[in-house]
């Protein structure tokens, strides 16, 4: 699948308006499931929110995820290679001790 290819469910894009000078008491970058989730606990407590995304909703990488939890749960899988996948796939954006505590303590939350 390409970048220009959407699952069979995918939602249809969204219509974008920009604005050259908005007014915002919070600007939120990212539009997955925090940044959302930040954007709507700003906009219900009063503020005028600005969200900032690189990619439209149906591609963020809490949408590709799709609610899923990743854990180390077959004999042949472990909380270190778990960890290892997890680093690879953050792309050196994880925060490896964070990481770390999430890969070995999977198995118990699942």
């Amino acid at each position: 699948m390409d970048a220009t290819e959407t699952r069979e469910h995918s939602p249809p894009r969204a219509t974008v308006h920009l604005v050259k000078t908005p007014e915002s008491d919070v600007c939120v970058i990212g539009a997955g499931a925090a940044g959302l989730y930040a954007a709507l606990c700003a906009a219900r407590a009063g503020a005028r929110v600005t969200l900032v995304s690189a990619t439209t909703l149906a591609e963020s990488s809490s949408y590709w995820a799709q609610g899923g939890l990743a854990a180390a749960l077959s004999e042949d899988d472990s909380p270190d290679l778990h960890l290892a996948d997890t680093v690879a796939a953050g792309r050196g954006m994880v925060r490896v001790s964070a990481a770390r505590v999430l890969c070995a303590e999977a198995a118990r939350a699942v």
